[in-house]
């Protein structure tokens, strides 16, 4: 996890849903690790997105046609 400057950190609460043996399973490491459940999930999210940056050639093999009739879309359904 890269640790950051407290200034620069941005709070986003958020309300998670989880199984309740989810829940056991995430206390167990937060405590194995030292850390509180937010800590947790901090590093969690900022390890899963570390690598999401947005890349250059986003979209460009995206193709929208201005226009296309429903044998088309059926087409391009089933293939």
């Amino acid at each position: 996890m890269m640790h950051l400057d407290p200034a620069k950190r941005v709070v986003l609460p958020v309300l998670v849903s989880l199984r309740s043996d989810v829940v056991h399973l995430l206390d167990e490491l937060a405590i194995d690790m030292d850390l509180s459940i937010d800590e947790l999930f901090s590093a969690i999210v900022e390890e899963a997105a570390f690598g999401l940056e947005k890349s250059s050639k986003f979209g460009e093999d995206i193709v929208i046609p201005d226009q296309c009739s429903m044998k088309d879309l059926l087409d391009l359904i089933r293939s």
